[in-house]
């Protein structure tokens, strides 16, 4: 496979290297995110790196590791919450609702009431669950303003976050802002994290030796490049 440095994208290289030494490597590696359109991503919620955000909510949610849906208890204990709430913890179990304004310790509160809940069975641990929802979303904790006329509440959990929002549009918007961009020097200098399977291939195939080599050839023979391209020495 032949490459050529296309000429809008020797214009953006020469952009970027007025801000670097310019040396081979670093522009290699500008090189392929532009001609690769590689803008990575990390997720936290899988602890896996992506090539483009778009990219990874596609995989994210097609595997369901973007969101979950939930149905919640909203009958035979009032949400103890007000207009001052901006803060809820709720029972998984039961689904008693604490507003973080209510007590001096929120936290303590619904710990306490989870683990004496008579609907969190003990499990095959011998013990009972030690754990409850969060949300901060202003629209779920609107809702527990008003007297429920249904027995069960559909809200949604963001994986990345952990918290629940009263609409599916809002948690993914949580997970796409949870999605931490990285450069592709970063990509390829850590260790700390996996990267998708789509993403390794690609790597493996503009960081291969040969390719390598083509870009150097490809970059030495554009005109586009010659002001940084005369300063090298020859690999």
């Amino acid at each position: 496979m032949l490459v050529s440095i296309d000429p809008t994208i020797a214009e953006k290289l020469i952009e970027i290297s007025g801000k670097s030494k310019g040396e081979f490597t670093e522009l290699f590696l500008n090189f392929i995110t532009l001609e690769y359109d590689i803008r990575p991503v990390l997720y936290l919620g899988n602890r896996t790196i992506y090539r483009t955000p778009e990219e990874a909510f596609e995989k994210l949610t097609k595997n369901d590791e973007a969101y979950t849906c939930i149905k919640l208890n909203t009958v035979g204990h009032k949400p103890e919450v007000d207009n001052e709430t901006t803060k809820i913890f709720i029972c998984p179990f039961s689904g008693k609702v604490f507003g973080n304004n209510m007590f001096l310790h929120p936290e303590d509160v619904i710990y306490e009431w989870v683990m004496n809940c008579p609907e969190n069975k003990v499990g095959k641990s011998g013990m009972k669950e030690r754990r409850f929802y969060v949300s901060e979303d202003p629209k779920l904790i609107s809702s527990y303003k008003k007297e429920e006329v249904v027995e069960t509440k559909e809200v949604f959990k963001s994986i990345s976050s952990k918290k629940l929002f009263l609409s599916q549009e809002d948690a993914i918007e949580d997970v796409k802002k949870s999605l931490k961009p990285m450069s592709i020097s970063e990509v390829v200098s850590q260790k700390k994290h996996k990267l998708d399977d789509d993403f390794i291939e690609l790597l493996q195939k503009v960081l291969d030796e040969d390719y390598t080599q083509q870009v150097f050839d490809a970059m030495l023979s554009c005109e586009g490049l010659k002001g940084i391209t005369s300063k090298w020495e020859s690999l």
